[in-house]
């Protein structure tokens, strides 16, 4: 059931949208007075756009807005829809600051349906006409409307995922972590047990480390994701931040990062209030904990 998970970071506003069939969708994060951001690509098979903008070897890193696009390749052109927003709300400004950077990343949701309907500049501009404060929408929304975990043995079937969610706070700094979860693997709790994933015949989970089974390379499968928080960090931080909390994401999707997988995790810091961080390592591993349960979330 779509549910929505509450948050406390200023200046983030989000939104899912999906299509009338419920095929394909997209997903918005929305910084309106900017951040700094950076990427971390682990899967070996992404699909970007704009991703360069905000890498480690870039100048500023600026970032605007995150986009998650249903559709394969095809769906990153719902981020022209969000950039013709944004280029409408700076009164069609084109001086260079003024320029939108919205980096995004697809996942393939033509697994199970005859469609061939992507997340479109129109499906964008919509997703910008509902963004929301203070909640992201999670379950079978935007772009996580059609995708599926499990996908790794032979003789069994993969399991609906989605698009989940996990807020938390840690020593005064708020962290909020967003992921579309269309994983090769099976996504396990923090006791090992698989909880979605491949199914056999009798219906039983399987695991690839168990299973007398061979594994059956798919292509079209990638886990996206966000984390979003209020630390005050230099962007060396925060780029040694996403490498450790991608990372983390092993512990609840196995196996990851994959040749077959599109793995990217993005993280932002927005602009606005920030706050110092007296630990920084006890901080990363609460970040990895939020993102391991918005993983577990799709559950």
């Amino acid at each position: 059931m779509d549910k929505k998970i509450e948050h406390k970071i200023k200046n983030v506003f989000t939104s899912s949208v999906s299509n009338e069939n419920k095929d394909t969708g997209c997903t918005l994060i929305y910084f309106p007075e900017g951040g700094i951001g950076c990427v971390d690509v682990r899967g070996g098979s992404a699909a970007t756009r704009e991703d360069h903008s905000i890498s480690s070897m870039n100048v500023s890193g600026w970032v605007d807005a995150i986009v998650f696009a249903g559709g394969s390749t095809y769906g990153l052109e719902s981020a022209s829809g969000v950039m013709q927003k944004i280029f409408e709300k700076r009164k069609f400004s084109t001086l260079f600051n003024d320029i939108p950077s919205v980096p995004a990343a697809c996942v393939y949701d033509f697994r199970n349906r005859s469609t061939a309907c992507y997340p479109n500049i129109e499906m964008g501009r919509k997703a910008f006409d509902f963004l929301q404060a203070d909640y992201v929408e999670v379950g079978e929304v935007g772009a996580g409307t059609n995708v599926y975990v499990g996908k790794i043995l032979k003789d069994c079937v993969p399991e609906k995922s989605g698009l989940g969610a996990h807020y938390m706070e840690f020593n005064g700094c708020s962290i909020l972590a967003i992921t579309t979860v269309n994983a090769f693997g099976n996504v396990i709790d923090f006791s090992g047990q698989i909880i979605k994933g491949s199914l056999d015949q009798q219906g039983q989970r399987k695991s690839i480390s168990h299973a007398q089974s061979n594994t059956n390379p798919q292509s079209g499968n990638t886990t996206i994701s966000c984390l979003v928080t209020n630390a005050k960090m230099t962007r060396t931080e925060l780029n040694r931040l996403a490498i450790m909390v991608h990372t983390s994401m092993a512990r609840v999707i196995e196996p990851f990062h994959t040749p077959f997988d599109g793995d990217v995790l993005y993280a932002v810091v927005p602009n606005g209030e920030q706050k110092e961080i007296a630990d920084f390592i006890g901080f990363s591993s609460a970040c990895s904990l939020s993102m391991q349960k918005a993983v577990l979330s799709v559950v």
